[in-house]
């Protein structure tokens, strides 16, 4: 995967946000060294789940940079592999929560 910088990854983020609507709280971001481990095996979002994406920062001080302004403006932040020590957390990742999905899908909300 090729890196991207700081404001198109923010943009692309915001961009899926904004498509799957509810608010901020319903997603969860983090910067890891292996965004498919964590997501497709760790956290078990399934590759057909609309809701999630992760792009390469240019590197993980950038990736902690934009987890972080996330996360100020609402979004839960896993913050393992934030502690400023681990240079090979280059990918960030987000997820919309299940339960968040499961909830607009009832109220009729969400649109896949």
């Amino acid at each position: 995967m090729i890196a991207e910088n700081k404001a198109k990854i923010i943009k692309d983020f915001c961009e899926l946000n904004a498509k799957a609507g509810g608010t901020c709280s319903d997603w969860c971001i983090g910067a890891t060294d292996d965004a498919e481990r964590h997501l497709f095996g760790e956290v078990g979002i399934a590759r057909d789940y609309s809701w999630y994406i992760y792009r390469c920062a240019l590197s993980a001080r950038e990736a902690r940079a934009i987890v972080l302004g996330f996360h100020n403006i609402g979004f839960e932040a896993n913050f393992s592999g934030l502690d400023g020590e681990d240079e090979s957390a280059i990918y960030v990742y987000a997820y919309r929560k299940k339960s968040a999905a499961v909830r607009n899908e009832v109220e009729g909300t969400l649109q896949a």
